[in-house]
């Protein structure tokens, strides 16, 4: 797997950002209560600093949608090689149902033919089977 555009892993450079804000704003909860505010000023002191990083579910998908568009603006792809592709054009004329010089018809023997062809195919490949005539013979 290859990368069109290496320069989109540098959107992961955010992640950073989102647990900091996370951080912040756990630090900055502050619930003020209406009995205390006159004596706010007295009570102010520096928040303190977590230690842990507190989570819930919005900042998981937060998370996951971060590295999704990360990967996204990556842009990976998958190269594969090609299948190997054959035509077959079965003719489908009167001339066909003629007999070989070995006593077979020849249209017989081109569907054993093609019948063996076809159990021994692999997996990369592709086969097409056209007739030249809309009736089968």
């Amino acid at each position: 797997m290859q990368f069109l555009s290496p320069l989109g892993w540098l959107a992961l450079l955010s992640v950073p950002v989102l647990l900091g804000l996370w951080r912040l704003a756990a630090t900055r909860r502050v619930t003020p209560l209406s009995s205390l505010i006159p004596f706010e000023r007295l009570m102010a002191r520096p928040p303190r600093k977590r230690s842990q990083l507190v989570t819930n579910i919005l900042f998981w998908l937060q998370l996951a949608a971060l590295l999704f568009i990360t990967l996204t603006l990556a842009r990976p792809v998958i190269w594969q090689s090609r299948a190997r592709t054959v035509l077959v054009v079965l003719d489908t004329s009167a001339s066909m149902s003629a007999r070989a010089a070995k006593g077979g018809v020849v249209w017989d023997q081109t569907l054993r033919w093609l019948h063996g062809q076809l159990a021994r195919k692999g997996l990369a490949e592709q086969w097409f089977i056209v007739t030249t005539a809309p009736v089968a013979a």
